[in-house]
């Protein structure tokens, strides 16, 4: 496994951190076992990502370089303009999307199924810490930082964007997203364009792994809290939602970066 680490790193991630989810669940699924029954298995694929990310690490360098990892959670040349970006980033794509959707046919978004001011402020902490802190070191920390070495900012999210995705299809398999095609291709639409705003914004932070997290909160407050997936006239929102990310990804990459203090965590 050591020599596994060292020379195939981001390989080793992927299948760890792939195999365990769909190693599981499509044999369940398939053996006619309720989609709902397989939502506690959630919780525990969850931690896969960062858990998997610094074993790796250990792995292929030992304790200095997970240090090394663990410190990317906040680097000196952040400041506050990153912070108010990733906070309010995507959840801003959202409120846009449904505004233009009303500008566009009247269609006005309904927040009956809002959650009360208790729920919230318990909730929110919840979307800060777990998904981010869960995923954010496998994602950004590892497995962008090692593609972008190879094949640059763009590609290099791109591609963990379809390697999230395909992480998170459980959804699919726990009835969370419906099957059809039409579905599908939403879905990765969606991942990828968030996950190269998650990228370019870490980048432009100088590589901190709390911004990464700051934005995939944002997203979050999008999928949990504002009713963009739920226009039941039609599916014009969500398309209206996914085309603002693609924008807003392509401007974030044209953004002149700062170069990054160097962190060589794993030689690939």
């Amino acid at each position: 496994m050591n020599s596994l680490a060292q020379k195939y790193p981001i390989a080793l991630f992927i299948a760890l951190v792939l195999l365990p989810v769909h190693g599981v669940l499509w044999p369940l699924s398939l053996s006619g076992v309720a989609p709902e029954q397989l939502q506690g298995f959630k919780i525990i694929f969850a931690l896969l990502p960062s858990a998997m990310a610094f074993l790796v690490v250990y792995l292929a360098q030992g304790e200095e370089a997970v240090r090394r990892l663990w410190g990317k959670c906040f680097l000196k040349q952040n400041r506050l303009k990153y912070y108010s970006l990733a906070l309010v980033s995507i959840a801003a794509l959202g409120g846009l999307s449904l505004l233009i959707r009303y500008l566009y046919d009247g269609q006005a978004a309904s927040f009956s199924e809002l959650p009360d001011a208790l729920t919230l402020a318990i909730g929110a902490p919840f979307l800060l810490l777990f998904p981010g802190f869960t995923e954010e070191f496998g994602w950004r920390g590892f497995l962008q930082e090692r593609l972008q070495d190879k094949m640059g900012v763009f590609l290099a999210s791109l591609l963990t964007g379809l390697v999230w995705g395909s992480w998170h299809s459980m959804d699919f398999l726990m009835g969370n997203w419906p099957t059809d095609y039409f579905s599908i291709t939403v879905f990765f639409l969606y991942i990828t364009a968030t996950s190269i705003i998650i990228g370019g914004i870490y980048v432009l932070s100088g590589g901190s792994v709390f911004i990464a997290m700051l934005v995939h909160f944002s997203a979050n407050v999008v999928n949990f809290l504002l009713p963009v997936w739920k226009m039941e006239s039609s599916e014009l929102t969500p398309l209206i939602y996914i085309g603002l990310l693609w924008v807003a990804a392509f401007m974030v990459l044209g953004v002149k970066r700062p170069v990054p203090q160097k962190e060589n965590i794993i030689k690939s």
